[in-house]
């Protein structure tokens, strides 16, 4: 059976991110629907990266925690 060592915060999980593209420099809001999450290891960030689609030119914009 599962055991909660440390309760999470829900909320904060589910919270809007922003992004800025590079490719058109178009810097805008995204609510938790909008967006998907996934774990990342690149030469310059490690951790937690979200994705969106710019709703200005259309490529993958990202935003690093």
């Amino acid at each position: 059976m599962m055991k909660i060592i440390k309760p999470g915060n829900y909320e904060a999980s589910v919270k809007p991110k922003y992004f800025c593209c590079e490719r058109c420099g178009c810097e805008f809001e995204a609510s938790f629907s909008e967006y998907k999450t996934a774990s990342q290891i690149a030469y310059m960030h490690d951790g937690i990266v979200a994705e969106c689609k710019c709703p200005s030119c259309g490529i993958t914009a990202c935003a690093y925690e």
